[in-house]
């Protein structure tokens, strides 16, 4: 998204009232990335729209809509500290989701501090989800039960190969004429995706079997609700981490 994008793909009048040209360049980028990312979503919410409706799973009336939401999830989230494991669970989900919310904004950071270009940084995070996909894929051949036996470990590998990122500014930028620091922060961060993918899989999928079926739904939405506040706690706390500098941040994550 750093440098101009061709004309044509924006409808002018759209530019001007956002007060861009198709040639300023980043400014243009990310206006065509936000209204990528907006239509998406409309087709999402058009798309929920066509969904057929289905009797409720264990019977009964639907409730009503829920106005303290907020609240009620808030309540169901401690409610479930009764059953110690899926609390535990419920919990590590949560930091995973907001440490990874920073971390994302913590590497463009770093790309920008050691020189690099918008794209090398992109293909950065690219590296990160690349790894958690092979994680993912490989946390698949075990059940929900394995977070027991997967999660410590890929949490204490992920801390490990943080460290190694925060490493990154102390090598040299190329040896035998590779470029070695950053085909390090590219091993890394992909190796980091790869334990992130077995540590979050086994979670997700304890979450979905372990409450009874007329508790799943709400189970699963006390879930997206407890790791977007942790979203929201760890984005306040990055005003305070993104002082340090941008190598020390994935320091503290680990």
């Amino acid at each position: 998204m750093g440098g101009s994008l061709p004309d044509g793909i924006l409808p002018p009048s759209l530019l001007e009232s956002l007060g861009l040209a198709a040639g300023d360049g980043f400014a243009y980028g990310r206006a065509y990335a936000a209204g990528f990312v907006i239509l998406m979503a409309l087709l999402g919410l058009g798309t929920a729209f066509t969904l057929r409706k289905r009797p409720a799973a264990v019977g009964g009336k639907a409730p009503a809509f829920p106005w303290t939401g907020p609240l009620d999830s808030l309540r169901h989230a401690l409610d479930c500290r009764k059953d110690r494991e899926l609390f535990t669970v419920l919990m590590a989900e949560a930091i995973f989701y907001g440490v990874a919310a920073i971390a994302v904004i913590s590497i463009a950071n770093l790309a920008a501090s050691l020189g690099l270009g918008n794209t090398l940084a992109g293909l950065l995070t690219a590296s990160l989800m690349s790894g958690i996909a092979v994680g993912s894929l490989l946390a698949g051949k075990g059940t929900a039960q394995s977070w027991r036996r997967l999660a410590v470990p890929s949490a204490v590998c992920m801390a490990g190969t943080l460290l190694l990122i925060s490493a990154s500014p102390l090598l040299p930028e190329t040896a035998l004429g590779l470029p070695l620091r950053t085909g390090w922060m590219f091993a890394s961060l992909f190796v980091c995706g790869i334990f992130g993918g077995l540590y979050l899989i086994p979670l997700a999928s304890f979450i979905q079997v372990r409450p009874k079926a007329s508790e799943k739904g709400k189970i699963v939405a006390v879930s997206n609700f407890v790791s977007f506040l942790s979203m929201a706690v760890f984005g306040a706390a990055f005003q305070l981490i993104g002082l340090l500098p941008p190598a020390l941040t994935f320091t503290v994550y680990a």
